[in-house]
């Protein structure tokens, strides 16, 4: 919402160089920020991007903050409210608000990185099947600790044993229910190839009520 504000502001002093924003483009402004409120609210933007890269979350802001200019510019023409402004200002305005927005995730990012290196707002996760893909999962995710995403162990679906190193096998699809309900798992990470799919309906129907 504030980069909304000052997006605009510093536009303007880059196309006409003061701070002094004369009333129309303050009503743009102030329009924009209203409108902010509830598009952002019902965005992507602040849903969890846990394990996910900056390039997943940026389409989102860019949508979201698009969204909001193209709403303030229907408002204003539904209201007879003079659009015929700078569109310089309204270019620079509106990359400005993108770059503040990317800027302001991109801290937020590492706010919340250096929280869980920590050891703070850490979630748990279980592996279900040990192959390939299981193993780079967890070492990526042991390299990344500002996920925040502690991997507990890693179940066993089709009898592949310790078939996953360095990292504990819990048991067997017939334990799995009752240790992500015992041990609060926040997430069930399933690596299993699509071919298996009678053990992904059973891993699905097992944790339905868990």
């Amino acid at each position: 919402l504030t980069t909304v504000g000052v997006a605009g502001v510093v536009a303007w002093w880059v196309r006409f160089g003061n701070v002094s924003v004369s009333l129309v483009y303050e009503r743009h402004i102030a329009m924009a920020m209203l409108l902010a409120l509830p598009v952002l609210s019902l965005s992507k933007i602040y849903r969890s991007w846990r394990g996910q890269g900056l390039f997943a979350e940026l389409p989102a802001v860019a949508g979201a903050f698009g969204l909001i200019f193209g709403a303030t510019i229907l408002y204003a023409v539904a209201m007879k409210i003079p659009v015929n402004l700078s569109r310089l200002w309204w270019g620079m305005w509106f990359l400005g608000t993108i770059a503040g927005g990317a800027m302001s995730r991109v801290l937020v990012r590492r706010v919340a990185s250096l929280v869980r290196e920590a050891g703070l707002d850490v979630h748990t996760a279980v592996m279900v099947g040990s192959g390939n893909d299981a193993q780079r999962i967890v070492e990526a995710l042991h390299r990344q600790r500002g996920t925040g995403i502690q991997v507990l162990g890693w179940f066993d679906a089709q009898g592949q044993d310790n078939a996953l190193p360095n990292t504990q096998r819990l048991g067997d699809l017939d334990q799995l229910a009752a240790y992500v309900e015992t041990h609060h798992v926040n997430q069930v990470w399933v690596t299993l190839p699509m071919s298996a799919e009678k053990d992904i309906a059973r891993i699905l129907d097992v944790l339905a009520h868990s």
